[in-house]
Parts: C-alpha cells; structure tokens; sequence
C-alpha cells in the first residue's frame, strides 16, 4: 500500500489576518499614548513613569511584530492556491502521513489480495503467506 503524505495549513484566514492587524495598529496607538503621557507628565514619581514608559516600548515592538505578521500572512494567502499552499512560504504548512483505515473492511480485503498475489508470484513462501495472512485476520475487524 502506497504511503499517502498530505499538507494541511495551520495559519489564520485572510480575514483572521486582516482583523488581527487592525487589531494590533489600534494596540500600538494605545501604547504610543501610554509613553508619550508617562514621558510627558511631570511629577515626582518620575521611577514610575520610566517603568512605564519601559512597558510602552515593550508593548509597541510586540504590536508591531503582530502587525507584520499580519500582514505578511495576509500577503501569502493571494500568492499560494489550492493545489500548493506552501508556494508563497511555509509559513504554518505541515507535512503528515495519512494512517491506513484499520476500520475498513476493504483494507482488510486489500491486504489479503496483495498477499495472495505476493504468494501466488512466489514472492513469499506458503510459511510466510500463512504467518501474514493470520496476522492480517488477527487484526479488529
């Protein structure tokens, strides 16, 4: 049985992208607004307005990591098709096997045909043929 390798995409939709960015940009207005007013008021816990001021700038370089990867998703997703997501980037594309369907009944008939077949070739032996095809009706049905 061939082995069956699929890609699935773990990323956010365009639209997820696009909210996320608003999002983020009206986030970074909020920190600017934070630093520009502990910078600006003058009193006497000025140890308290560097720390926020600290904070600001934390919370504007993290809003604006957000906003380009925002973005940058956003871009892909008009670059990739249907056929190959990865073609832009592989930003969030994964490989996985598919496992076989041990629940079909089919497979079941699958295997002990291609055994049969392995056998009648005389690719296997008749005490290999008899030790696969009890493994193979072993199996949950």
């Amino acid at each position: 049985m061939k082995e069956e390798k699929r890609t699935a995409t773990i990323r956010p939709s365009p639209f997820a992208s696009l909210a996320g960015a608003i999002v983020n940009a009206l986030l970074l207005l909020f920190g600017v607004t934070l630093i520009s007013s502990a910078l600006l008021e003058n009193n006497s816990e000025t140890g308290m307005n560097v720390l926020i001021a600290m904070f600001g700038f934390i919370w504007v370089i993290a809003c604006g990591l957000g906003i380009f990867y925002n973005i940058r998703n956003y871009r892909t997703w008009s670059r990739s098709s249907p056929n190959n997501p990865a073609a832009a980037t592989s930003l969030g594309v994964i490989e996985y096997d598919v496992a076989p369907d041990k629940e079909n009944p089919a497979d079941f008939e699958t295997k002990l045909r291609k055994l049969e077949s392995l056998k009648k070739d005389s690719l296997i032996t008749e005490e290999e043929y008899k030790v696969k095809r009890r493994e193979i009706m072993n199996e949950k049905w």
